[in-house]
């Protein structure tokens, strides 16, 4: 149903689940990240981006010992994916935690995920202008837009 991103952690010796995870997460310092600006500098930070995107809330993670190679191998999968280009300097909405979804927060997690998923990036616009009813123009709408549509409250 959605696309999934992906971190991934190698070394060469065993590491704790809060290491790897701490190891992306430092991006934010180093190469630096600055809210709705991007990147201090060169470098990636599209692994920070990913562990704090604001909708993805489908995480999975698995480590595997590589023997021919010697290393192993920390994955998680996020989805939906970040880091979408539309939003890649905004990874999520400044402010109080649970800001967006104050009657569904589970330890300072927004737990209203929207299950559907917009095909174009103006949906919002496309919905003010030709709202989502019966119309020709709201049932293309709703075809191309079902977040925007059903999804009114919850984070998408």
């Amino acid at each position: 149903m959605f696309d999934c991103g992906e971190n991934l952690f190698i070394s060469s010796a065993p590491f704790t689940w809060n290491y790897a995870i701490r190891d992306w997460y430092n991006e934010v310092t180093s190469p630096g990240f600055v809210y709705d600006q991007g990147p201090k500098g060169p470098g990636a930070v599209g692994h920070y981006t990913q562990v704090v995107w604001y909708s993805s809330f489908q995480v999975g993670c698995a480590v595997n010992y590589c023997a021919s190679t010697a290393k192993y191998f920390y994955v998680c999968h996020y989805c939906p994916a970040g880091n979408l280009a539309s939003r890649i300097n905004r990874p999520y909405n400044k402010g109080n935690s649970c800001g967006s979804c104050r009657k569904s927060c589970s330890r300072k997690l927004c737990r209203n995920p929207c299950l559907y998923k917009d095909a174009y990036a103006n949906c919002a616009a496309m919905k003010s202008s030709y709202g989502c009813g019966d119309t020709g123009s709201g049932k293309v709408v709703q075809a191309y837009c079902p977040a925007s549509c059903k999804c009114a409250g919850k984070i998408f």
